[in-house]
């Protein structure tokens, strides 16, 4: 399933934002961490339970930085 087919409401899209500001591992290749992907995955497994989605959070959270940056 795309990312683009599952619709998050605005209240989920800005959670999803003040999640991921908050673990720089996913989106700062900077970071020490960012080539860790069981770091990385862990980060977006406790993001789908802030979110309360668990359905391709990862791909949504990629889609909605790229539109923010």
């Amino acid at each position: 399933m795309s990312s683009a087919m599952v619709k998050f409401s605005k209240e989920q899209d800005e959670i999803l934002v003040e999640c991921i500001a908050k673990h720089p591992p996913i989106y700062n290749p900077e970071n020490r961490d960012y080539k860790d992907l069981n770091i990385r995955d862990a980060i977006w497994k406790d993001i789908s339970g802030n979110v309360g989605r668990s359905e391709v959070i990862n791909a949504h959270g990629r889609v909605l930085r790229a539109s923010l940056l």
